[in-house]
């Protein structure tokens, strides 16, 4: 058998250069580029695998791991679950929990298709240093009918001009080479992943204005610029409705200054355009050709759009689509569809083609309730376009809760806070207006019976996203420090609000896990 189509380039991340649980990178590495370009497979068997059991039994009644090497392999046979010795023919489920742990095996040199962790091991076995040992179910001995992955390798245009070299000889190699056989030579290219440049198209057609709503897609655009983006990423700002306009160029993210203009560049409900195009299109091109400006590497387009039938064409969708695939373009949609308008699926699709997201932002702007609503899933989607990985990670929700106005003007609820996770916590609420935000005091209760406050001081420090923290009075040790004393941390907390109509708000908790820039917490509680 031999590969009709190998591969001429792998993809190693930086990460796998460094990580050993799985044994020597180098060896890895050579075990996996074999199987891509030479066309062998693993020669080990998987634990519960009818197919390719990880164990035999030899002719002669011994039992044995499934691999090839050029001798039997010393070691002991553990159950993973009680750690004692096991007998994989006897355990339950094929044996699954029963794996063979080999000891050093100083006498094992040919095993890279297998044991390539083991310290000996330098190369794949042949016909000849694997000759008179048992033949173990290895997938590919199936798919290669028993023939052996050093004869395979060998036998490869690649090596041809080095058939002999596992059998140590020499002479062909040199005579090879001296009558003209092309010198192989391995390219190998160290590249940095592009810094993600973040380019916010919005549509700032007049129907995104509707009951109110432009005020909760700005302020969590806000939170996305101003707390959100990795110090170090890039950002700009683009908006369209019948035409496109560049509202703030790329910007690297390296100060709160640099933040600040970014986020004020978002235009407020008077800057929205009179007519009800869309041309989403204009403001991708916008972004393409004058933002971007064939600078390409690590563009994330971040669209924000009522996602109507009226903001693409089919020959838009065409275009676009093309744009995608030329240029390489990740294209993440926040779709906030007018009640009697399904937004288009086209929207999706671009978004899983591009390695983006997409969500729909359900709206019921008659029912004041959903407006604040609609802000959480706005924000909550704004975070999930951010990578999980790296030193400046999003904050992460670990609790959600939705708290109705009662007759009595109170609210009381209850969160736990992780021991290793709780320093430095604080404690806020959402609220439809941060100047009249209805909190008349905040106070908490924990575990022990403890009560904190009550606090009747509200800060400002986030009114801009319409979120207030306790002020806490200097002096003051706010009930969420240094609880890592414990596993666990109980808190019950009321809220008693000025007796005045107001449906909903919301209440978060938040803790910050690790010193990062932007300063807003690590981790969320969100009520």
């Amino acid at each position: 058998m031999q590969q009709l189509y190998p591969i001429h380039s792998i993809l190693i991340y930086i990460d796998f250069v460094f990580r050993k649980q799985w044994g020597d990178p180098s060896k890895l590495f050579v075990h996996e580029w074999a199987k891509l370009r030479y066309g062998i497979f693993d020669e080990s068997g998987f634990p519960g695998d009818p197919l390719f059991p990880h164990y035999f039994t030899s002719l002669d009644g011994k039992l044995l791991p499934t691999g090839t090497a050029n001798d039997i392999l010393d070691g002991r046979w553990i159950d993973t679950e009680s750690k004692e010795e096991c007998d994989p023919r006897r355990t339950a489920n094929n044996g699954k929990t029963c794996i063979f742990n080999p000891s050093s095996n100083k006498h094992i040199f040919c095993s890279l298709g297998n044991y390539y962790q083991l310290p000996s091991v330098k190369t794949f076995c042949n016909s000849v240093t694997s000759m008179g040992m048992p033949m173990g179910p290895t997938k590919h001995n199936l798919m290669c009918d028993g023939r052996s992955s050093g004869d395979m390798i060998n036998g490869h245009p690649d090596l041809q001009m080095a058939a002999n070299t596992y059998d140590g000889a020499s002479s062909r190699h040199a005579s090879q080479q001296d009558s003209g056989t092309p010198k192989l030579e391995t390219e190998i290219s160290v590249v940095r992943d592009p810094t993600e440049k973040y380019v916010v198209i919005l549509e700032t057609s007049a129907t995104m204005d509707e009951q109110g709503l432009w005020k909760w897609v700005n302020k969590a655009a806000q939170k996305f610029i101003r707390y959100d983006l990795p110090t170090g990423s890039h950002a700009a700002v683009v908006t369209f409705s019948n035409t496109s306009k560049v509202e703030h160029s790329m910007a690297q993210i390296n100060s709160d200054e640099i933040r600040s203009r970014l986020a004020d560049a978002i235009p407020d409900k008077y800057h929205l355009s009179r007519s009800d195009s869309k041309c989403l299109l204009c403001g991708v091109q916008k972004a393409i050709h004058d933002v971007l400006r064939n600078n390409m590497a690590g563009a994330h387009l971040i669209l924000i759009t009522r996602g109507s039938v009226d903001t693409l064409t089919l020959n838009d969708e065409k275009t676009l689509s093309d744009y995608i695939k030329f240029y390489h373009l990740k294209v993440s949609s926040i779709l906030v569809p007018e009640s009697d308008r399904m937004p288009l699926a086209y929207y999706d699709a671009i978004a899983q083609m591009s390695g983006g997201t997409s969500h729909i932002i359900k709206t019921n702007t008659d029912d004041h309730h959903a407006s604040v609503e609609a802000y959480v899933d706005l924000m909550n989607a704004f975070t999930s376009l951010l990578p999980l990985t790296g030193l400046n990670t999003p904050p992460t929700v670990v609790h959600e809760n939705l708290i109705e106005v009662s007759d009595s003007h109170s609210s009381t609820g209850n969160f736990v806070i992780d021991g290793n996770l709780g320093r430095d916590t604080r404690f806020g609420i959402y609220v439809d207006d941060e100047e009249d935000h209805l909190i008349r005091n905040v106070q908490f209760t924990d575990a022990k019976g403890s009560l904190y406050g009550p606090y009747t001081s509200m800060s400002s420090l986030y009114d801009i996203i319409n979120l207030k923290t306790v002020n806490f009075p200097v002096g003051d040790v706010p009930p969420f420090d240094d609880v890592g004393v414990t596993l666990t941390f109980d808190q019950n907390f009321s809220v008693t609000k000025v007796p005045k109509d107001l449906p909903i708000f919301y209440l978060t908790k938040d803790v910050k896990k690790f010193l990062s820039q932007p300063s807003i917490p690590q981790l969320w509680v969100l009520y």
